[in-house]
């Protein structure tokens, strides 16, 4: 009973938060065909989520220079960061209804910008140093995000409920330094986060 009550209530904030916040109410993504993208689909980021990885950034010494969103949907996650941050917020998705969707969400953010495109190939914003990921893509996908991104200044990634393990995501050259449990529907989801500095990024890309 309790994770019921849990996911009616995520429901309902969530759909609040889009409809006032992007001006509709967003559907699930069940017309989408993930394996025509060759990529993987989940549900969007709750917002009790969102709140506590902004919590997390902003118990940070230093502030976000930027971030990217890879694998944005239709950009509650971007809305919600670009409402919490003043650096700029960038979203990549590469499905085009999505994306035109994330645009229209995020049209009153004026540090706000979403990308369409795939995020192992399409020309990345050089003023991030934080790149959030929602379970969004293979290992493969990964590997290629991380090995072409030749960044000036050292970056962060968080990936949160990921389905890597610790050993191969550190074999692209992250290496784990902190990590977050949040509650959700009366269970616990591991966002991880791990730093790529400049010398990981020389010897891997």
């Amino acid at each position: 009973m309790r994770k019921i009550l849990c996911r009616a209530c995520h429901h309902t904030a969530n759909s609040l938060y889009d409809l006032f916040n992007g001006g509709q109410y967003i559907p699930k993504f069940s017309f989408i065909d993930p394996k025509s993208a060759g990529i993987y689909l989940s549900h969007p980021t709750h917002i009790h989520i969102l709140r506590e990885v902004v919590k997390y950034l902003k118990g940070k010494e230093k502030p976000p220079a930027g971030i990217l969103d890879v694998g944005c949907g239709y950009g509650r996650a971007v809305n919600y960061f670009s409402k919490n941050f003043a650096c700029r917020i960038y979203g990549i998705e590469i499905i085009d209804y999505l994306a035109r969707q994330a645009v229209f969400y995020n049209r009153r953010q004026s540090n706000a910008e979403i990308i369409h495109g795939d995020a192992t190939t399409v020309s990345l914003p050089h003023d991030c140093d934080v790149a959030f990921l929602f379970n969004p893509f293979s290992y493969e996908y990964y590997l290629r995000f991380i090995n072409r991104n030749r960044y000036a200044r050292p970056f962060k990634v968080i990936l949160l409920n990921h389905t890597y393990h610790d050993e191969i995501v550190q074999r692209s050259g992250g290496i784990r330094y902190d990590f977050l449990d949040i509650s959700h529907c009366a269970k616990k989801i591991r966002c991880t986060c791990y730093d790529y500095d400049r010398d990981v990024l020389e010897k891997i890309c």
